[in-house]
């Protein structure tokens, strides 16, 4: 970090903001409701990072032993990385809510095939859930801002 260009900040920045400003940025807004989203997803993000090698490990599930379980984790982030580059396409593309709808759906869809089904097709169906997991937060982000004023970037709507 020593090493890369910053910007010079010759005097203190103070950011205030008045009554009818403040108002504004706290009504129920998309900026109330992405906060409100990205709290239950991270929940729900490091439920299923926890609860991943115990379910993976049971006997009619995966069959190993947590340490061997342990290793599906990477494919997990794994999963959850390549689905950041393979949406930043997909973000391009098509409609916000409607690749959040369709990611989402299909979380919830794979999290109910693993938790009904045994052997492999649940380990595999857990571990796909991190790639639809991996759309979740920019598009979260993005649908957040939307109408917050000029500071702000206009999503693709």
């Amino acid at each position: 970090m020593g090493i890369s260009p910053l910007p010079k900040i010759s005097a203190p920045a103070v950011w205030t903001l008045d009554r009818e400003e403040l108002n504004h940025v706290l009504k129920p807004t998309p900026l109330l409701f992405g906060a409100i989203t990205s709290f239950l997803y991270a929940g729900a993000e490091i439920g299923i990072g926890s609860f991943l090698i115990n379910s993976i490990a049971l006997p009619d599930v995966g069959a190993m032993t947590p340490h061997s379980a342990a290793l599906f984790v990477a494919f997990c982030w794994g999963g959850a990385m390549l689905g950041r580059f393979v949406g930043w396409p997909i973000l391009q593309r098509y409609r916000l809510e409607r690749v959040l709808a369709v990611c989402g759906g299909s979380a919830r869809a794979l999290l109910s095939i693993s938790a009904l089904s045994r052997g492999y097709i649940a380990v595999v169906a857990v571990l796909l859930v991190g790639l639809c997991n991996a759309m979740v937060v920019p598009v979260v982000v993005m649908l957040s801002i939307t109408g917050l004023g000029p500071g702000t970037a206009s999503p693709r709507r």
